[in-house]
């Protein structure tokens, strides 16, 4: 199904399901999420009366089961013949079933396209069909990408006339591709939404540029069951921009290693990086929908770098009982009265600097450091800017860079966090060179 939608239908509260009114429920490409009741749903004691239940059940003109979630009643008015009339804003609608309690369902399967993965699959095909104007529709033997112990993550390509509106087209006619996660056992919505969610960090990486689940569909628990259309409020601003497959930091031809796949990799240590995988994504979608500067872009991959070695690498800067051992002789050597409030300010003495984590992740990355060539001043002209953004003091305003500057440490921070990254999916340093 596609993302928009304008349909009307008939709808009611799952506390008064006798009580029904027709309705218009639209979905557009604004992410808009909203419906238009011809009448009050409910029974309440006040004509004006706000609506006071999150689900609203329905059915739409083709049949089509539907549930609202998280609904909220706004700009309430009286309409014609004086009955009061308004707007229902759902955050999120399952089309195709209906759940008293859409938190507590449970799934079996969720499936979605995401922009640039007709670009990534690198494939397309178009089989002759006199019956259907010589374009027919098939479907690819599912491929599989890699698997945790929670699922598995397959890719599925259809081609032909039925490839579905896309209003950010990145691929040839004729090609629509889409990711499935199957679950070794049934989970609930928010769960599959955030094994999902993992798969998409995966993908803006891979592609190197932000990207989205659209066309969600989930595969209900019981059998015979047909899929869930999910559709969502939420509004994407990323800017798309055809992509080629070579553009990309990892194309579908470079997934698999020596038989193993590297994004079964990257799900086994989500453990340890999701939030830098959720920074480093953030970076991308921010910068990808224009709605931050580059100081803000700067600080983003500064942020993921120092966490990317806070959660992978050793976080002291001298052993532990060392540290402790020297911290204790400071200690012994000061008056009683200051004691206390020097032991505080040395909680956090014994991890490393800006400066001692970017020297220790550049190590690792030979390939960076020939690119940077200066990499004593590069690390300075980044935590000299680091400090300016942070503290905004005039001492470190004199040392801080021009714009112009700071875009190029942006683009070589980000650059360096996307070396480390492949190298965490098992690339070699000789398999590494520098995104973009």
């Amino acid at each position: 199904m596609p993302d928009d939608l304008d349909c009307h239908g008939e709808w009611w509260l799952p506390s008064d399901p006798g009580k029904v009114v027709r309705g218009r429920l639209r979905h557009d490409e604004g992410g808009r999420l909203g419906l238009y009741p011809d009448g009050s749903l409910g029974r309440r004691s006040g004509r004006w009366d706000f609506l006071s239940e999150p689900i609203i059940l329905g059915k739409s003109g083709d049949g089509r089961k539907v549930t609202l979630a998280d609904c909220t009643e706004a700009n309430k008015h009286e309409g014609a013949g004086g009955l009061p009339t308004s707007q229902v804003v759902a955050s999120l609608a399952f089309r195709g079933s209906q759940h008293v309690d859409p938190a507590a369902t449970k799934f079996r399967s969720i499936r979605a396209h995401f922009p640039y993965t007709d670009a990534w699959a690198e494939r397309m095909l178009l089989l002759a069909d006199e019956a259907t104007h010589g374009v027919t529709v098939a479907e690819e033997q599912p491929k599989l990408l890699g698997a945790c112990d929670s699922y598995t993550v397959t890719l599925l390509t259809y081609c032909g006339e039925e490839r579905r509106s896309d209003p950010h087209p990145t691929a040839p006619l004729g090609q629509r591709s889409s990711i499935g996660l199957d679950f070794a056992q049934e989970v609930l919505y928010d769960e599959a939404r955030s094994a999902l969610g993992d798969i998409q960090d995966f993908l803006t990486f891979a592609f190197g540029r932000p990207t989205h689940a659209t066309d969600i569909h989930l595969g209900q628990a019981e059998a015979g069951s047909g899929d869930v259309e999910v559709l969502t409020r939420a509004a994407d601003r990323t800017r798309y921009h055809p992509l080629h497959a070579s553009q990309m930091v990892l194309p579908l031809s470079g997934l698999f290693v020596n038989g193993t796949s590297r994004l079964t990799l990257w799900l086994s240590s989500i453990g340890h990086l999701r939030y830098v995988y959720h920074q480093y994504c953030r970076a991308l979608y921010n910068a990808g929908a224009g709605s931050i500067d580059v100081e803000d872009q700067f600080r983003d991959f500064v942020t993921a770098l120092e966490c990317y070695h806070r959660s992978s690498r050793n976080n002291e800067a001298a052993p532990k009982e060392q540290h402790k051992a020297r911290v204790q002789r400071i200690l012994d050597a000061v008056a009683g009265e200051d004691r206390a409030w020097l032991a505080r300010e040395l909680d956090f003495s014994n991890e490393p600097t800006l400066q001692q984590r970017l020297e220790s992740l550049i190590a690792e990355a030979p390939t960076f450091a020939s690119l940077v060539g200066d990499v004593p001043g590069f690390i300075k002209k980044v935590k000299d800017n680091r400090n300016f953004l942070t503290h905004r003091d005039e001492d470190f305003a004199r040392k801080a860079s021009g714009s112009s500057e700071l875009h190029f440490l942006t683009a070589r921070l980000s650059a360096l966090l996307t070396m480390l990254l492949l190298g965490e999916i098992g690339a070699t340093p000789g398999e590494i060179a520098p995104p973009g």
